[in-house]
């Protein structure tokens, strides 16, 4: 029988690679929660929506998000939603300009609308595109052209 010892560190690999999918569905709860939960912690009310911040709040929102999912996923998947969750940020916050221009984006007003092909595809492409982080470590993301190409033939099988 080949158990797991506890305190054998369990592999990453498919959560760094983004091989565990997630759903657009709770990809939205995440937010919504993370609204909820920001707003009741500052006070304010910001509109909802997907969040993409950086400055001296992004820790106090990092740290949220971090609970958020400890609390609503195991201990096998939640670092694994956490990374795409991350990385799905992080690739709509870079490739916005170029988003709007393919369709998949738009901005209405102060607001981004984001086309919910375009979400559902990020939650369970895998992370192909190979980078090098801040401390020279390698870190996985999506491929831009892999992520347009398939979130365009979703669009369209919608539009037919």
């Amino acid at each position: 029988m080949n158990k797991k010892r506890r305190d054998e560190k369990p592999d990453m690999d498919p959560a760094y690679k983004g091989l565990i999918p997630w759903s657009k569905e709770e990809f939205n709860w995440v937010e919504a929660e993370f609204h909820r939960l920001r707003a009741k912690q500052k006070g304010a009310n910001k509109s909802p929506g997907i969040h993409i911040e950086t400055g001296i709040g992004s820790m106090d929102n990092l740290i949220l998000l971090f609970k958020i999912f400890q609390g609503r996923y195991s201990d096998e998947v939640f670092m694994a939603h956490f990374i795409r969750h991350q990385q799905m940020l992080e690739f709509l916050s870079a490739r916005k300009d170029g988003l709007i221009k393919e369709g998949l984006i738009r901005e209405d007003g102060l607001r981004t609308v984001y086309q919910s092909v375009l979400i559902e595809t990020l939650c369970v492409f895998p992370l192909t595109q190979e980078k090098l982080g801040p401390n020279g470590d390698k870190i996985y993301t999506f491929s831009y052209q892999e992520v347009v190409n398939a979130a365009k033939i979703r669009l369209n099988a919608h539009l037919n």
